[in-house]
């Protein structure tokens, strides 16, 4: 039973991911992850559900992070399906629930978490990356280092850099995307030098989020009407929102623009948009207002939806429930 678990699991993760470890678009758990995104954990929770009742363990994962979560769910079941995912072969939840590398999420939640499930992931991501999985080649890399090993890398050498660069080159760009918030407050060329900034150019129209750095730090030569069409370019995946003031202020969108965008931000999320509130802010004319609401509705439904996060970036999350 747990063979056939393992082999159609397997079949569910080939196809939920590509080789760079993001979620295709024709896949049905690409719905379920904009849920997410935009906080909709209802949603995603009956959406999940009949995929993690049959065994698959990319499923599994997620639905166990729901659980997990204090969104009124139950954290100790949680564990049950995490477990459930490490039986269908997924090295996330065997990262997951391994005493010493996700600790406080063990130690918060009162789960057993045996160490024997860190070897595991490293296994599991070994093979994965043997068949060509770059996400799982760089997290198995990353985490078969010893601590000393990590050390040296950090401070005496740029194999670290060189790990990022190659993971983007082969389509798993979200290690370099990460590096910017470790440079924040400083110069990212200084902190990391120029063939991570490089590897930043040659990855502007593959990630949002480092499309967004470029516009708010323009490279050199970068024209308004450039930084705009990158700023738009991101919004359509849809990342972006929190900073139109900012945008407005530039000169990059204009203030009806600000607006539309503000308003399909909240279409997103399902919260309440406070029209009034926004109108003022962005000084919108009465009459203009029917007009930019449809445009703010036909944008949303354009929004690529492009998908900027994966299971690694809720791996540390522990908060119980209340």
């Amino acid at each position: 039973m747990l063979l056939r678990l393992l082999i159609v699991s397997t079949l569910f993760f080939a196809n939920f991911v590509n080789s760079a470890g993001y979620v295709e678009k024709g896949h049905y758990l690409y719905p379920i992850m904009v849920d997410i995104r935009y906080k909709k954990y209802d949603e995603a929770m009956e959406k999940l559900e009949p995929y993690a009742e049959k065994g698959d363990a990319q499923a599994l994962f997620w639905y166990g992070y729901m659980k997990q979560e204090s969104f009124g769910r139950d954290r100790y079941g949680a564990y049950h399906w995490y477990e459930k995912s490490i039986e269908g072969g997924n090295p996330y939840s065997m990262f997951k629930l391994s005493d010493g590398r996700s600790l406080r999420v063990c130690e918060a939640n009162g789960w057993e978490c045996p160490e024997e499930n860190f070897d595991k992931a490293i296994e599991r991501w070994k093979e994965l990356a043997e068949q060509g999985d770059s996400r799982a080649e760089y997290h198995y890399r990353y985490y078969s280092r010893s601590f000393f090993e990590k050390v040296y890398d950090a401070w005496f050498s740029d194999n670290n850099e060189q790990a990022i660069i190659t993971a983007a080159k082969k389509g798993y760009n979200l290690p370099l995307a990460r590096s910017i918030k470790d440079a924040y407050g400083k110069d990212y060329r200084e902190f990391w030098g120029d063939d991570m900034y490089q590897a930043l150019l040659e990855n502007i129209d593959k990630n949002p989020v480092i499309a967004m750095y470029f516009v708010h730090n323009p490279y050199a030569g970068m024209n308004n009407e450039e930084r705009r069409n990158l700023y738009l370019d991101s919004l359509s995946k849809g990342y972006g929102g929190k900073h139109y003031d900012w945008a407005v202020r530039e000169g990059v969108i204009s203030s009806e623009e600000a607006y539309v965008f503000r308003k399909a931000e909240y279409i997103g999320t399902g919260e309440e948009f406070y029209q009034k509130r926004n109108v003022k802010k962005f000084n919108i004319e009465e009459k203009k207002i029917p007009e930019l609401n449809k445009r703010s509705e036909e944008f949303f439904n354009s929004i690529e939806h492009v998908i900027n996060f994966d299971e690694m970036d809720f791996m540390y999350r522990f908060k119980p429930d209340v």
